[in-house]
């Protein structure tokens, strides 16, 4: 499941919901990515995290970023040739021109829900759309999505911490995991320690698997005596 995480970066470069990591935090966080085998960071223009990225996180992370269609900043500050996602954050100018050379896969950061006959210029490869215990608004639009070949990015799961008032961040973000059109579920974290404990979870649950037959198998259950 951590292959489904990816990390949120607001944080990174100015302060966000009262916090800001400092660059030898992001270096431990980025370490925790790479022996869990998360690879991918959301970033965006205006987060001012995009230089740190460039500085500390090496080409094995995908990156996605947003913006209004000026690419060639970000990948300026990113220090990158490309990435792998960038998403506009107005989808009426979406597909105005191409950046495919430039972006893996292209795409919008939804905020509204769409009309059911919403049709684009172009065919989005990524939408980043809210989802969280408390907001389903998007919920039956994702199978569609999914099902036409569109990848599913899920922010907010925490709501800015509303959902944390009367669920633990575990449960956060299991629900989001639990939907199979989700597919990846973007967090944010105050330090790598939060992070690891959010999802210490998922170590649990890996700690778990069984290759038993004589536990797997109820046809190799003996009866109690």
């Amino acid at each position: 499941m951590f292959n489904r995480i990816a990390i949120g970066t607001a944080n990174w470069g100015q302060e966000y919901n009262g916090t800001k990591v400092d660059e030898e935090e992001v270096k431990k966080i980025l370490d925790y990515c790479t022996c869990c085998g998360i690879n991918t960071l959301d970033t965006a223009e205006e987060y001012g995290s995009e230089e740190v990225i460039g500085r500390l996180a090496n080409s094995s992370f995908h990156i996605v970023t947003k913006g209004n269609g000026d690419i060639e900043k970000s990948l300026d500050t990113l220090d990158r040739p490309g990435v792998y996602g960038y998403l506009w954050r107005t989808p009426n100018t979406f597909g105005s021109f191409n950046i495919m050379d430039k972006a893996y896969k292209t795409g919008m950061s939804l905020y509204d829900v769409p009309d059911p006959g919403q049709k684009w210029m172009t065919k989005p490869k990524i939408l980043q759309v809210p989802y969280s215990l408390m907001d389903r608004r998007f919920e039956h639009c994702m199978e569609y999505w999914h099902r036409t070949g569109i990848e599913i990015h899920a922010r907010s799961v925490f709501l800015r911490g509303k959902c944390l008032e009367k669920s633990t961040p575990e449960e956060c973000i299991a629900f989001a995991l639990s939907n199979q059109n989700v597919d990846k579920v973007v967090i944010g974290a105050d330090s790598s320690k939060q992070l690891k404990d959010n999802l210490d979870f998922i170590h649990k649950w890996n700690k778990m698997k069984c290759e038993d037959e004589e536990i797997i198998d109820p046809r190799k259950w003996k009866e109690a005596k």
